[in-house]
C-alpha cells in the first residue's frame, strides 16, 4: 500500500525484524539446521491466514541462485500474486556467501527497503518487496539474541 510518499513499501525498522525472527522462532517451523543462529544466509516471509495466523516461513539460500516469482523455485513460487511477475527476481549467492538481489524484468519492480532497484548487494536485514510479498534478508550466522529456540 503506498504511503504518503507514494512509496509502495518502506524500510523495516529494527522492532519488526526482531518481531519477524521471534515469529520465525516462535512459529515452530523453525528448520532444524537451525540451532541457536541462522547459519546460513536466509530469506523470511509471511504466510497464510491473515489477522496473526500467518507462519513465517525461512528459506535457507544454499543454492548460488534462487527465484521469486510466480513461476519461481518451490517455496518461493506465489501462483496467486498477480502483481508478482512469472520470474520477478533472483537471489544470487556467491561462493564467499554475499548474496545480491536482481530485477528480472519484472512488470512492477523491486523493492529494497524503499527504493526501487535492478540488483543490489543485500545486507541483514534488509527488506524485500516484489508484488504483493514482503520478504527480510537474514545474513547467517548472526545469533539471534534474546530469542529462544523451539524444540521440534
Amino acid at each position: 500500500m503506498p504511503d504518503e510518499h507514494g512509496e509502495s513499501t518502506r524500510p523495516w525498522s529494527p522492532g519488526e525484524v526482531t518481531t519477524l525472527q521471534r515469529r520465525l522462532i516462535e512459529s515452530g517451523r523453525v528448520l532444524r539446521a537451525f540451532e541457536d543462529c541462522l547459519e546460513v544466509p536466509c530469506l523470511l516471509w509471511t504466510s497464510g491466514g491473515g489477522a496473526g495466523k500467518e507462519t513465517v516461513q525461512a528459506l535457507p539460500l544454499e543454492h548460488p541462485v534462487v527465484t521469486v516469482g510466480r513461476r519461481g523455485d518451490p517455496p518461493l513460487a506465489f501462483s496467486e500474486d498477480r502483481s508478482m511477475s512469472n520470474r520477478h527476481f533472483r537471489v544470487l549467492r556467491g561462493p564467499n556467501g554475499v548474496c545480491y538481489a536482481e530485477d528480472l524484468g519484472s512488470t512492477n519492480g523491486l523493492w529494497i527497503n524503499g527504493r526501487q532497484v535492478a540488483s543490489r548487494r543485500l545486507v541483514h536485514g534488509d527488506s524485500i518487496h516484489a508484488g504483493n510479498q514482503d520478504f527480510v534478508f537474514h545474513a547467517g550466522g548472526a545469533t539471534l539474541a534474546g530469542l529462544s529456540r523451539v524444540e521440534e
